[in-house]
């Protein structure tokens, strides 16, 4: 699917079109393909955006991304990364084309906006 562009275009605010040139032309350099979290990585890298390391609760466990989006800061843009699947978030509110709030939210990338 395409979940890696059209995440990435909400989240940097560019167009579908320009975040797949980005990708492409960092695959090629990097021998990968588009979709792939090297790839997307140095995008998001060269975008600004810092990844971190997942958010867990205070028993240890990894939260839903519904439980993420509810302690957010308001002026930063995340880019979630779920069980093979990237999803955004911004100020509280998740971005999607399907329901990812019940999945866990594994390692993101933030960006204050």
């Amino acid at each position: 699917g395409d979940c890696v562009i059209r995440a990435l275009s909400k989240a940097t605010g560019k167009s579908w079109d320009e975040v797949y040139d980005e990708l492409y032309n960092i695959g090629k350099k990097k021998k990968r393909m588009m979709n792939d979290p090297h790839t997307y990585k140095e995008f998001l890298k060269n975008n600004d955006f810092t990844l971190c390391p997942a958010a867990r609760d205070e028993d240890g466990k990894m939260i839903s991304v519904k439980e993420f989006s509810n302690n957010v800061n308001a002026d930063t843009m995340y880019v979630i990364h779920t069980r093979k699947h990237l999803t955004v978030v911004f100020n509280g509110d998740i971005y999607d084309t399907w329901d990812t709030s019940y999945e866990k939210a594994g390692k993101f990338y933030s960006k204050r906006i």
